[in-house]
């Protein structure tokens, strides 16, 4: 499993343990709308080298 997050390249955290009102945790807004994000270049590149890395680390 991937967080969005990480295939968005996101440097923010969506959680920050032990903050309550000085971080909005899991109330972060992605810059692309959900079905988009598949779409982009960046992140169906990251999603392959995940799944050749997978097949790869299977063969072993």
């Amino acid at each position: 499993m991937l967080p969005v997050e990480d295939a968005l390249a996101l440097t923010e955290q969506p959680n920050l343990p032990g903050t309550v009102d000085t971080h909005p945790n899991w109330r972060r807004r992605l810059p692309l709308d959900a079905g988009a994000v598949l779409e982009t270049f960046d992140v169906r590149d990251r999603l392959a080298a995940m799944q050749r890395i997978r097949t790869t680390e299977g063969e072993r």
